[in-house]
C-alpha cells in the first residue's frame, strides 16, 4: 500500500491550495423539483453502482483495514484543500470499480487511490488537483510517472467509462422538494454531506444503493436540524423518499424520538 502505513500527517496549507471551482448558483430551474433527474439515477445506479472491493491476496480483516486506511488518508486531503465531498465520493467509487476488475497488490494501493482522486478532480473541479501536489500528499511514495501511467490504466480498463453515481449526487434533487425555506433546505443537504463524508470509509455502507444511503444520511440531517416538535415536516420528508425513490418505508429505518 505504499507508505500508507507510515505517511506523516499533510502539512499546512500554502496560499494556492485548494480547489479552484466556479461558484454555483443557489436554485437551478431544471435542477429543482425534478422527477425526472431523480429517475434518471435511478436508473444509473443500477449500472454504475459498486459494491467494496479489496486488495488481491490479502486476508479479509487486513484488506477490510487497508481500504478505511486509503478512504481516510483521501478525506485527509479532501479537507486539507477544502474539495466538495462529491469528489472524494466519486474517487471511492472508481477505486472500487477499478479494483474490481484490475489485479492491484497492496505496494499499488495508495498509487490506485491517488490516482483515482485525480481522476475525479478532473471530473468534478473546475481547475484538478496537481499531479505534483498528489505526488507531496503520498510523502512521495510515488512518482509523477507512476500517476500519469496508472491514470492510463484505470482509464483504459474502465473503458473509459469513469461515470460513478453516489450518495451525494441524490442529496440535491431530493430535498429540492421539501417544503421548507431554503435556509434550512441548505443547511439539511450540508448536514448530509458531511454525515456521508464520516461514514465513506465503512465498507457496510457501499454494500447499498447510493439512493438508499443518501435517504438514510438524509433522515438523519433531518433529525439534527429540525426541531422536535416539527413532526410534520418529519412524515412529510419520509413520505417524499418514499415516493421519489420508490421505497415501500423509510419509517422504520430511524426511530426519530
Amino acid at each position: 500500500m505504499g507508505d500508507l502505513e507510515n505517511a506523516q500527517p499533510i502539512g499546512d496549507k500554502t496560499a494556492d491550495e485548494g480547489p479552484s471551482s466556479v461558484p454555483q448558483p443557489a436554485t437551478d430551474v431544471y435542477f429543482s423539483a425534478n422527477e425526472t433527474i431523480i429517475r434518471d439515477l435511478l436508473s444509473d445506479e443500477l449500472r454504475y453502482h459498486s459494491p467494496p472491493a479489496y486488495c488481491q491476496n490479502e486476508p479479509p480483516a487486513q484488506a477490510i483495514w487497508m481500504r478505511r486506511a486509503l478512504l481516510n488518508w483521501l478525506r485527509e486531503v479532501c479537507d486539507h484543500r477544502n474539495t466538495d465531498a462529491e469528489v472524494l465520493a466519486h474517487a471511492a467509487q472508481l477505486i472500487d470499480r477499478y479494483l474490481h476488475v484490475g489485479n492491484t497488490d497492496k505496494r499499488d494501493y495508495q498509487l490506485v487511490g491517488a490516482t483515482c482522486f485525480l481522476l475525479a478532480s478532473k471530473l468534478k473541479e473546475t481547475i484538478p488537483v496537481l499531479v505534483e501536489r498528489l505526488v507531496q500528499y503520498t510523502d512521495f511514495s510515488v512518482t509523477k510517472e507512476d500517476i500519469l501511467a496508472k491514470e492510463i490504466v484505470i482509464a483504459v480498463t474502465l473503458q473509459w467509462d469513469l461515470t460513478c453515481i453516489t450518495p451525494i449526487d441524490f442529496i440535491h434533487p431530493i430535498t429540492s422538494f421539501f417544503t421548507c425555506e431554503s435556509g434550512l433546505r441548505q443547511l439539511i443537504r450540508q448536514s448530509a454531506k458531511q454525515i456521508f463524508m464520516k461514514i465513506l470509509h465503512v465498507e457496510g455502507v457501499n454494500l447499498f444503493r447510493p439512493s438508499y444511503t443518501a435517504a438514510a444520511c438524509i433522515l438523519y440531517a433531518v433529525r439534527l436540524t429540525v426541531a422536535p416538535d416539527a413532526d410534520g415536516f418529519a412524515s412529510g420528508v419520509r413520505s417524499q423518499m418514499e415516493r421519489l425513490l420508490g421505497l415501500e418505508s423509510v419509517s422504520s429505518w430511524v426511530k426519530w424520538r
